[in-house]
């Protein structure tokens, strides 16, 4: 069954030619923190610098780690049990088996998109890598705003044209994209799954089950 992903742009007081957008869970009304929006229009060029993912208290941290295209991603082991991190994911299919500590060899993400982690061992264990190749990009904190200044807006025309993503949308391996008319603020609404306990949601356990 095909589920459609909804988002609603609401036009608010224009601010300048700032761009402001607000993130919420289009159920509770609540602001969405790690959502992440991307300016399509301007490429950046790859990035060459080595992020990490660390595995601490069986838990991917960050969640959800934002990366130029062309960087690479460490994951090391701050835990005294063994991990085994793995993506299925079209942009960066990978496997780094039975480890502990640090893993030898950061892992490359040359190309652009959405990869989900996975631990083969512990099955709670869930993270994202979204890949960007797009020179401008925002993550939301806890009151689920991204901003974006009128440098940063240069390059691009309006209407606009975003992509947003959120852990919890109902297809995370996918960007939803929304047409903005304009600078100023707005809110964007995200039919979303519910949160499991802890507040995410195990889309690959999802996947799997019934």
């Amino acid at each position: 069954m095909v589920v459609l992903i909804t988002a609603i742009a609401m036009a608010m007081p224009a601010t300048g030619q700032t761009l402001e957008i607000t993130l919420i869970d289009s159920d509770s009304g609540s602001p969405l923190a790690d959502a992440v929006v991307l300016l399509p229009q301007t490429k950046a060029a790859e990035g060459s610098e080595t992020l990490e993912v660390i595995q601490r208290h069986r838990a991917f941290d960050p969640h959800v780690l934002v990366a130029p295209v062309g960087s690479r991603v460490a994951f090391p082991n701050k835990d005294n049990t063994y991990h085994h991190v793995y993506s299925f994911s079209a942009p960066k299919t990978f496997e780094l088996e039975l480890y502990a500590q640090e893993h030898e060899k950061p892992v490359h993400f040359d190309r652009p998109g959405i990869v989900e982690l996975g631990c083969n061992i512990h099955d709670q264990m869930q993270g994202f890598i979204i890949v960007a190749d797009t020179k401008h990009l925002g993550q939301s904190a806890e009151d689920g705003k991204v901003r974006f200044t009128a440098a940063e807006l240069d390059a691009n025309t309006y209407p606009l044209t975003v992509r947003v993503w959120h852990t919890r949308m109902r297809d995370p391996s996918t960007y939803q994209e929304v047409s903005l008319p304009g600078p100023g603020s707005h809110a964007i609404e995200l039919d979303l799954r519910p949160a499991k306990s802890g507040g995410r949601f195990d889309s690959l356990q999802d996947r799997f089950s019934g």
